[in-house]
């Protein structure tokens, strides 16, 4: 059995590792490779499945081969009926609700082992393929779908739907998909897709806009970071302005782990007659307090009481119901 590597083999480790980032990040724009996909789908299908080899449909984004399946499977349609306007006839809600809630449920079709989501540990036993630790014949197949820079496949027994990988990615220092001001991921058909710090959101939050008052009357929390997000990208301080709020109390708590978090109260100039505080005061401001989860990056500014007098206070209420508010408010680990 191996126990170490060679100075060739260790560096050969960055090599696999930049040339599967880069068919995700550099390579994308030239599309599956359509050759090596139906060698690599055909061996499935006929070797594995003991099915014959099927008809493969190339779909410009994952939309778009939801869009075919459900037109096909569960309306009697033919390919040749589908229209690439039925892309924007989704994003506007022009498609008629059934259509849509079959379309939701075929999206239960995604393979679980063709697409970008296996690079990971594919690229891992790629590596140790290329240094003979191990030769898996069904393996050396495989791995020519994966390749082949598929990103996401529906597989029937008939026919296969191949979907062409993003043709633009943005993504922040972390290597999340993000970008507060447009989409993160574009297909080639135009079909796009919003992410901030990794987490999807509806992107009708950027095309359509926001009021402050739809963001007071959200009640999810992870929209409401999404809509910080996006208002704070027009420049540091804007979602104050927003608000039409301002900072009254700002501390840096040093965590036993030597992290150092940050916590900041806001409330609104203006008060509201109908607003009460815990302690019973009425005719009291909105307040906010703004932390950054430390596992996903992400800002959240969370309704709070306006009674609170220090950021410490406030983060010590908003805390899991269990948690004692007399215990001290420093975390051991991130977990």
């Amino acid at each position: 059995m191996k126990t170490s590597l060679t100075e060739k083999e260790t560096e050969l480790m960055d090599i696999v590792k930049k040339e599967w980032l880069s068919l995700a990040f550099e390579k994308n724009k030239d599309g599956i490779n359509k050759p090596l996909f139906e060698k690599g789908i055909n061996w499935l299908y006929t070797n594995l499945l003991s099915l014959k080899a099927p008809q493969v449909i190339y779909c410009d984004s994952i939309l778009s081969a939801v869009i075919q399946i459900t037109m096909v499977k569960d309306f009697g349609k033919s390919i040749e009926d589908y229209k690439p306007s039925m892309i924007d006839d989704f994003v506007n809600g022009k498609l008629p609700k059934d259509f849509c809630e079959k379309m939701n449920n075929n999206l239960s079709f995604t393979s679980t082992y063709c697409g970008w989501t296996n690079f990971g540990w594919v690229s891992f036993y790629d590596y140790f393929t290329k240094i003979n630790v191990i030769n898996h014949e069904h393996f050396n197949s495989y791995i020519d779908i994966i390749k082949s820079n598929v990103f996401e496949c529906f597989e029937f027994e008939e026919v296969v739907f191949a979907v062409e990988p993003p043709v633009e990615i943005n993504r922040n220092a972390e290597g999340l998909l993000h970008n507060p001001k447009d989409y993160a991921l574009k297909f080639k058909d135009g079909y796009a897709l919003y992410f901030i710090n990794g987490r999807e959101f509806d992107g009708k939050l950027l095309t359509k806009g926001f009021t402050k008052d739809d963001f007071l009357k959200e009640t999810n929390e992870d929209i409401r970071a999404i809509m910080f997000e996006i208002v704070e990208a027009r420049g540091e301080g804007k979602m104050m302005e927003f608000l039409d709020a301002y900072e009254y109390g700002k501390e840096v708590i040093d965590h036993k782990n030597g992290e150092k978090e940050t916590l900041v109260l806001y409330r609104t100039k203006e008060t509201f007659p109908e607003l009460s505080d815990i302690n019973g005061n009425t005719n009291v401001p909105l307040c906010w307090l703004k932390l950054i989860c430390p596992s996903t990056n992400t800002t959240y500014l969370i309704s709070t009481d306006a009674s609170f007098k220090t950021p410490l206070e406030a983060a010590k209420f908003h805390r899991d119901g269990d948690v004692p508010f007399e215990l001290e408010y420093s975390w051991l680990s991130r977990s």
